[in-house]
């Protein structure tokens, strides 16, 4: 018999026990209860041992299920810091990226407007150094026929 089968029979002794006339007192078997109890005695170390047993398992097993899960939640952190530290990189990267992208948009633009502005003046100027070229050649091609117009006019 285990620990509770033992008290069980010491209640249902207690219980099936005649009571005393005009009392709440029972008269059991003397040899009949200390045998349980005896056997209660013999048996109840043994049981306490497992039950201590089980107990120190029950919190070495919880122990290592709280440290398993302490890693695991600190190891997620630890990722989630990572994920994080790299979208921000990433964020920052992009941004950066537009930033370079749009200067560099502004500057060919610049560039752009600056070269059309550089070669307007330029054609500017050639064109006055041709319109200067071309009234001296219509000065030279005029004083030309000027020429002509006398030497003909010797000639007659």
């Amino acid at each position: 018999m285990d620990v509770l089968e033992i008290i069980d029979s010491i209640e249902d002794l207690v219980e099936g026990a005649k009571p005393a006339f005009f009392s709440n007192k029972v008269a059991v078997g003397r040899d009949e209860i200390l045998d349980l109890l005896s056997e209660l005695r013999l048996k109840l170390p043994d049981d306490i041992k497992q039950a201590t047993w089980i107990k120190s398992e029950r919190e070495r097993i919880l122990n290592e299920a709280r440290l398993d899960a302490d890693k695991v939640v600190n190891d997620a952190k630890v990722e989630l810091g990572k994920l994080l530290s790299e979208e921000s990189v990433l964020i920052e990267a992009k941004k950066e990226a537009a930033e370079i992208i749009n200067s560099a948009m502004d500057k060919s633009v610049s560039i752009s407007l600056g070269s059309i502005d550089y070669t307007d003046k330029v054609l500017t100027s050639t064109q006055e150094n041709l319109n200067k070229v071309i009234d001296t050649l219509n000065d030279n091609r005029r004083q030309l026929a000027e020429m002509a117009a006398q030497i003909k006019r010797n000639n007659q």
